[in-house]
């Protein structure tokens, strides 16, 4: 079990309007998440992390409104996701072709809807197996 410092920050609101489109092609394949937000929380993280064993990955899925012929591949790592004394089940979702996905002290989470209020102070709990070498690497 590790437990990694993070910091809330804003984000390009992406996730908002694309996880309306992909929430239905992931619940049929890993419905889990079925009751989480259709939103997520943009975490800047205090250690880099470098996910090589997520949970689940999805296969190329075609998920685009707005381009029938763009695909996309989709990770997703249960964390426990802590704020203000909540401790919630949450995932790290990582949409393949993010430009976010190059940036090891950036995640995005997606969880059922929780109050974040005004903390912006958080923590993610990975109960997995890590090396850390400057990464943490699961």
């Amino acid at each position: 079990m590790i437990i990694i410092e993070g910091r809330i920050v804003t984000g390009m609101g992406c996730a908002r309007y694309n996880l309306k489109f992909q929430m239905p092609f992931f619940i049929e394949v890993f419905p889990e998440i079925k009751d989480c937000y259709l939103g997520s929380i943009n975490v800047e993280l205090g250690k880099p992390l470098k996910i090589f064993n997520p949970d689940f990955e999805t296969n190329s899925i075609k998920w685009s409104p707005d381009d029938k012929n763009f695909e996309e591949k989709f990770s997703f790592t249960r964390i426990k996701f802590e704020i203000e004394e909540q401790l919630v089940d949450a995932w790290i979702y990582g949409p393949h072709k993010s430009p976010h996905r190059v940036n090891p002290f950036y995640i995005e989470i997606i969880a059922p809807e929780i109050k974040l209020g005004n903390n912006k102070l958080c923590r993610i709990h990975l109960d997995k197996n890590y090396s850390e070498s400057p990464f943490i690497i699961i």
